[in-house]
């Protein structure tokens, strides 16, 4: 591809090829969906402080409580799942 620069550098941003940022991919909005789907409960739980706190709850705190909660949950599965000697 070539690209003709013009004096209106505008008009030269124009012409680039455009791409979607990776975080906008669907792919990864289904995935967010899914996830916040699948788990209601945090996110009433996440309203709720947000608004004991007098802030606005969204959608990157809930996403991070759910991914506290996982990392929790598999750190109590390694713990039960070791043998003590």
């Amino acid at each position: 591809m070539t690209i003709v620069l013009k004096e209106d550098p505008k008009e030269a941003l124009r012409q680039l090829p455009r791409c979607e940022p990776t975080h906008l991919r669907g792919s990864l909005k289904t995935d967010y969906a899914q996830t916040l789907a699948d788990n209601m409960d945090v996110i009433e739980e996440v309203i709720q402080e947000a608004k004991d706190k007098e802030d606005i709850p969204t959608r990157y705190s809930v996403l991070k409580e759910i991914q506290q909660r996982k990392i929790e949950i598999q750190r109590q599965e390694r713990i039960a799942n070791k043998a003590i000697p």
